[in-house]
């Protein structure tokens, strides 16, 4: 996922500055006169985007599916999973409701 965020980041700089290349990020971003920026540069951002966001939401689908398992896996291994005395900023923090 931080190499995923590291090439969101350098695209999306890459797009505001109009950049004509994406490097490594030990390597300066090369940066074009303002209005040379290519659409093929935006196009490409904006693919990265949407993949990078359909993934984050499989991802909660999935973990969506998996939350009665890990439940029930929890209740088997000993775990109390319900009625957990919390303070309040505890129960935001490690609630499982939906």
């Amino acid at each position: 996922a931080c190499h995923i965020r590291e090439t969101l980041s350098l695209h999306r700089t890459k797009a505001m500055l109009g950049a004509t290349s994406v490097q490594s990020k030990d390597e300066p971003l090369e940066i074009a006169y303002p209005g040379n920026t290519q659409d093929s540069d935006f196009e490409s951002f904006d693919t990265c985007a949407k993949d990078w966001f359909k993934m984050v939401g499989e991802s909660r689908k999935f973990a969506e599916r998996s939350i009665g398992l890990l439940t029930e896996e929890m209740k088997k291994s000993g775990w109390i999973v319900k009625n957990v005395l919390l303070n309040s900023q505890e129960q935001i923090r490690f609630s499982l409701e939906m």
